[in-house]
C-alpha cells in the first residue's frame, strides 16, 4: 500500500499553487513568479514552498502523488475484502476513481500538459506517481504462469509492472484529448485495455478482448 501522510499543510500549499498557476496560466519555473493564497484569502509567503518542496519540480510529483493516494484510498475504503482480492475489479476500480480525480483537477493537469506528453519534460512530475503505481500493481498481481518456473513468474511480474505502466500512459494520454461527455470515451478504452491486459498475463479470452480492444481504436 501506498505510504503518504498526506499532510494537511501540504494540502493547503498545493492548492494555493495550482489556484495560482490557473491564475497566471503558466506553469512557473520558480516559485517566486507567483503570489499565493490560502483558500480564505491568506497570504502564503513564498519561502515555506521553498522550505517544503525546494523546486517546482519536486511539487509538481508531489501533486500527481497526492491524486495517486486519494484514488487508491479511496478504493480501498469503499471495496469490499473479496473485491480487493480481485485484480481485475481493483484495477478497473482504481483506474475509474484515479481518473475521476484527474477530472476534478483536469484545468490544472491540462495547463501542466501543454506540451505533448511525449515531450520527456512533461513526463519528469510523474515521477512519484509512476513509483507508487508500480507498488500498487506488484501488490495486487495475484496471477500465476501456467508453468511453476521461478524466472517465468519474474518475468510475469515485471511484465506487468511495466506494461501496467505503459498502459497507464496511454489511457491519460487519451483522457487529455477526450471531449466526450463524461468522459465515457476513456471509460471505454479503461475497460477494454485492462480486460486485455490481464488475459495476455493470464493466457485465456485473449482473442475475444483483443478484438474488442482493436474495433475501439478503429472507431474512435
Amino acid at each position: 500500500m501506498t505510504e503518504n501522510p498526506l499532510d494537511p499543510n501540504d494540502d493547503v500549499l498545493i492548492t494555493a499553487y495550482m489556484n495560482a498557476s490557473l491564475a497566471a496560466t503558466k506553469v512557473p519555473r520558480r516559485f517566486e513568479q507567483l503570489t499565493y493564497y490560502t483558500e480564505t484569502g491568506d497570504l502564503i509567503e513564498t519561502q515555506a514552498y521553498a522550505e517544503r518542496f525546494g523546486t517546482v519540480e519536486a511539487l509538481e510529483k508531489e501533486i500527481f502523488l497526492t491524486f495517486f493516494v486519494y484514488a487508491e484510498r479511496m478504493v480501498r475504503l469503499e471495496s469490499s475484502e473479496a473485491e480487493r482480492q480481485d485484480p481485475a475489479n481493483m484495477l478497473l476500480s482504481f483506474y475509474y476513481t484515479l481518473f475521476e480525480v484527474f477530472a476534478a483537477n483536469r484545468e490544472y493537469i491540462m495547463l501542466r500538459f501543454a506540451t505533448p506528453l511525449t515531450h520527456v519534460k512533461s513526463l519528469f512530475c510523474l515521477d512519484r506517481l509512476k513509483a507508487a503505481f508500480e507498488d500498487f500493481f506488484k501488490e495486487i498481481n495475484q496471477y500465476e504462469p501456467l508453468l511453476p518456473v521461478p524466472l517465468l513468474k519474474q518475468a510475469q511480474e515485471k511484465l506487468f509492472t511495466e506494461a501496467g505502466w505503459l498502459q497507464f500512459l496511454s489511457v491519460f494520454e487519451f483522457w487529455l484529448k477526450d471531449t466526450s461527455p463524461d468522459f465515457e470515451r476513456t471509460d471505454a478504452l479503461i475497460e477494454k485495455s485492462l480486460m486485455l491486459g490481464l488475459d495476455v498475463l493470464q493466457l485465456q479470452q485473449t482473442e475475444r478482448h483483443l478484438a474488442d480492444w482493436a474495433r475501439f481504436w478503429t472507431q474512435k
